[in-house]
């Protein structure tokens, strides 16, 4: 599989009761893309082409983890 040339950085890390949650904002040539992994398994992909709407998504999907008791990881 070729996925030509993608950046990725983290947005978050978080922690709850042992369990971790990796929100990745990964950017490629078709828009960006929010991937949420809980316990080593993807629960959300989001595709959003505007940066705007992007970066409100992400802080929504930040805070709703933080609402139900994900804190974030300190190592």
């Amino acid at each position: 599989m070729d996925f030509g040339s993608l950046q990725t950085v983290s947005a978050w890390r978080l922690t709850r009761a042992g369990s971790h949650c990796e929100g990745l904002v990964v950017h490629g040539p078709e828009g960006f893309r929010l991937v949420v992994i809980e316990d080593h398994r993807i629960v959300e992909w989001t595709r959003l082409t505007s940066v705007v709407q992007f970066r409100a998504h992400v802080r929504a999907a930040l805070r709703k983890r933080k609402r139900v008791g994900w804190v974030v990881q300190t190592s």
